[in-house]
């Protein structure tokens, strides 16, 4: 984590998904996520696009999935990249 803000960890969830914790809890789930990934290899140029959505938010912390598109029917797969260089913006 670089310049963490109110982030106390970040925990791979799985295929595409990763947790996000907060240090200091919300004070309730009426927030708002913006999710900026950045490709970090190669192989994220070959595909048709990527969608990073943030879900499951709680008071303590959210998830964020990450799904790639590739082929002309937009087969879908989760997504491990672009989280190395991923920017995290939380408003409320």
């Amino acid at each position: 984590l670089a310049a963490s803000g109110n982030f106390a960890s970040v925990a791979d969830g799985g295929a595409g998904i990763v947790q996000f914790t907060f240090a200091t809890a919300m004070p309730d789930v009426n927030y708002s996520v913006v999710v900026s990934p950045s490709p970090n290899s190669t192989a994220q140029f070959g595909n048709s696009g990527s969608t990073y959505v943030a879900y499951d938010q709680t008071t303590t912390g959210f998830k964020v999935c990450g799904r790639g598109y590739t082929g002309s029917n937009n087969t879908t797969y989760f997504s491990d990249q672009g989280y190395a260089n991923m920017g995290i913006a939380v408003f409320r």
